[in-house]
This record gives C-alpha cells, sequence and structure tokens, in this order.
C-alpha cells in the first residue's frame, strides 16, 4: 500500500512557497495574493504529481525511492526542487518590496 505521508508533504509544500510568493506579491504591490497564489500553486503542484504518477518509473521513485540501480527521473526531481525555487522567488520579492517601500 503506497504511503500518503509523500503527498501530503508535497501538498503542503507548493501550497506554502505559493504562499510565499503572494506574500512577496503583498509586499510588492499591496493585495492580498496570499490564498490565490497559494491555491493555485497547490493545484499545479499537485496536477505535476498526477502526471508524475503516469510514469511507471517516477511513480516507483516517488513512492518507494529508488532501487540500488542507478535508476532516476526528473519528473520527480521537478516535482520536489521547483516549490523551493518558486519560494526563493517569493522571498526575494518579498525583501525587495520591503526594500522598494522603506
Amino acid at each position: 500500500m503506497k504511503s500518503l505521508l509523500p503527498p501530503m508533504i508535497l501538498a503542503v509544500l507548493w501550497a506554502g512557497t505559493g504562499a510565499l510568493v503572494g506574500v512577496g506579491l503583498n509586499a510588492l504591490y499591496g493585495k492580498d495574493w496570499i490564498m490565490p497564489c497559494g491555491a493555485l500553486n497547490m493545484i499545479f503542484g499537485l496536477s505535476l504529481l498526477l502526471l508524475v504518477s503516469r510514469n511507471e518509473t517516477a511513480r516507483k521513485i516517488f513512492y518507494e525511492g529508488p532501487d540500488r540501480e542507478d535508476e532516476s527521473s526528473v519528473w520527480v526531481a521537478i516535482l520536489w526542487a521547483l516549490p523551493v525555487a518558486i519560494g526563493l522567488v517569493g522571498v526575494i520579492w518579498w525583501l525587495l518590496g520591503k526594500l522598494l517601500s522603506s
């Protein structure tokens, strides 16, 4: 049976980094973007998880981890690395908004 922990962690990660982008946009433009950005980012991330789950190798790597063989999938790497990069963009936007408002 597949564990529900990796998709739950992934959903929280995608929603959290989307909220970070919303905070950054809020600092830049002064409107409330936190919830729409978080929800939209989580929808995008879970859609990407759906695409990853359709590939047998990627699904196995995501839920069970890689075997001893050098098996890898770029889609699984994107699934985990893209929200981190998006979160960094949100932090940069937030810092830029604070710098420009001062």
